[in-house]
């Protein structure tokens, strides 16, 4: 200690000398943390700049990039794409209402018959065009069904292209959303789209990258036009003859929450995003935070201004945890320190509750913007049985409502099938079964069939198909004809059975009584009246 401070001590009793070891150790402190506090720098500076290259990707949300009052067509669809990629909250809204809607798979249509014990008609168009191998690997089976549902809800639009050349079964396929560049509506009713205009683009074969490539556009845009699938009557289309359509091709439009006339579709995520991105900010705020109180926890400090010492302490502790800051021990670990020395854990508070009710809040919008109830996309703070009860009706309408959307899609498909071979669906009666949305009381359904049947309010074979779909049967009508085949081999038994009796007591009747024997062959039985 020099003059002056031994001086400066001794005049103040001692608190210089506290002073000046206070001040040591603050420096101490501080060189200790810097790297911490660079860590945390590091951290926010990598988050920020993560965020700056997403918003990059984005079309802001400002006057000057607004289409129409909104976001551009294209930077929705890649906006909700990205979306379902990334955000668990979007992914899952998406995925929720597929399973419910399809669940283990809608099955193909199914023949009706219109009368008790009339057969069925055969649907052998309709079947054919449901078991096509290409109509199934790329539309029907169950995969596929779940698919185009993520992708009609992401998109907010759904193409299919109908390919039904002469003597092949019909094909449908799925047309790229952002491919088709505009419909062309009929002048007097814009609700009525008559085709649909596709860019032309041309690809060549790259050897180099080994994939087909755009060839650049320098004679100006090209368009095929596609007939919508309801659009078929030629008599009755205004630019008959005017649009040179693509033959044999039909094309048909599914869009959801469309309030334009004539317009796109848009997705269930848009709502959504903004809310969701807010979330994930919150989340990524409070990852740096808690990254950070971990950081600045532990404390070591030393009784003594020998910075050689405290030089060489740093050094030890550096090479063992890569750190000028002490790491904290492991659990059930013991720190053995000198006298000299004491390591001190400050609980330092990341306001992770603070947190968790700011996304709560900021959640709660992106998930009623995607239709659903907290409980159903992973927060089970309002998943008590009175809460979720209550909750239930609107979600099972919501639900309902998009599997009879797909309903509507999949009877659209096929009376288009029924029409090309010159048949009408109420020619032809077929239904379609879907999964139940929810589980019925097996007990209590099939009891109120049953009361449905003796009341004479639904027929014998209505009742046993219904009490077959309720067992959960998957070939209905297979096994309902083998149920009226068996009750017709039953009854014509019963019949026969009934007519050996009545013959049997027609005998017993013709039969003399018990001790008189029968008149033999020839003799003449004397008649008593004819006597008397």
């Amino acid at each position: 200690m020099s003059f002056r401070d031994t001086a400066l001590n001794a005049l103040t009793g001692g608190d210089r000398a506290r002073q000046q070891k206070q001040l040591v150790q603050l420096q101490e402190t501080v060189r200790a943390n810097r790297r911490a506090f660079e860590r945390l720098a590091e951290s926010y500076n990598s988050w920020v700049v993560e965020r700056a290259k997403e918003d990059a990707e984005w079309t802001k949300l400002a006057a000057d990039n607004r289409e129409n009052g909104g976001l551009a067509r294209q930077s929705k669809v890649e906006w909700a794409r990205r979306s379902f990629r990334s955000d668990p909250f979007a992914k899952r809204a998406v995925k929720l209402k597929g399973e419910f809607c399809f669940a283990s798979g809608i099955d193909g249509p199914r023949a009706r018959a219109t009368k008790e014990g009339e057969q069925a008609a055969e649907l052998p168009e309709l079947t054919a065009f449901w078991n096509d191998a290409g109509n199934q690997a790329l539309m029907f089976s169950q995969p596929m069904q779940l698919k185009r549902s993520d992708q009609l809800l992401t998109d907010g639009d759904l193409f299919l292209l109908v390919t039904a050349r002469p003597g092949q079964v019909p094909q449908v396929r799925r047309f790229g959303s952002l491919n088709v560049s505009h419909r062309v509506n009929d002048p007097e009713d814009a609700d009525r789209a008559l085709y649909y205009a596709v860019p032309v683009r041309e690809f060549a074969w790259n050897a180099s990258v080994g994939n087909f490539q755009a060839v650049p556009n320098t004679t100006g845009t090209r368009y095929k036009f596609y007939r919508d699938i309801a659009n078929s009557d030629r008599a009755s289309d205004p630019l008959e003859g005017t649009v040179d359509a693509e033959p044999d091709c039909y094309m048909m439009h599914v869009a959801i929450n469309s309030v334009d006339d004539g317009g796109f579709g848009e997705s269930d995520l848009i709502t959504s995003l903004k809310w969701l991105n807010a979330a994930k900010v919150i989340a990524e705020d409070q990852i740096t935070i808690s990254k950070a109180t971990a950081s600045l926890m532990a404390t070591l400090e030393a009784e003594t201004t020998d910075e050689t010492a405290l030089s060489g302490l740093r050094t030890s502790l550096q090479s063992q945890t890569d750190s000028t800051s002490p790491a904290p021990p492991l659990a059930g670990g013991m720190n053995i320190m000198s006298s000299g020395l004491s390591l001190v854990v400050s609980r330092a508070s990341s306001q992770a509750a603070d947190a968790y009710q700011n996304s709560r809040m900021v959640r709660m919008p992106a998930v009623v913007g995607a239709g659903f109830a907290m409980h159903y996309l992973g927060d089970p703070e309002n998943a008590n049985l009175a809460t979720a009860s209550s909750m239930e009706l609107p979600q099972l309408k919501m639900l309902e409502a998009y599997q009879s959307l797909w309903l509507a899609i999949y009877h659209t498909l096929f009376d288009f099938v029924l029409g090309l071979a010159g048949k009408s669906a109420a020619d032809t009666p077929y239904e379609i079964p879907v999964p139940k949305m929810l589980e019925p009381t097996v007990g209590e359904t099939a009891s109120a069939i049953l009361d449905a049947e003796a009341g004479g309010l639904i027929t014998e074979q209505q009742a046993a198909q219904r009490m077959m779909d309720l067992l959960g049967f998957d070939d209905i009508p297979e096994r309902l004809q083998e149920w009226l085949d068996e009750r017709g081999q039953r009854e014509q038994k019963q019949q026969e059975e009934l007519q050996a009796r009545m013959a049997a007591l027609d005998q017993q009747q013709q039969a003399p009584p018990q001790g008189q024997d029968a008149a033999p062959p020839g003799r003449q039985v004397p008649d008593d009246n004819a006597a008397a």
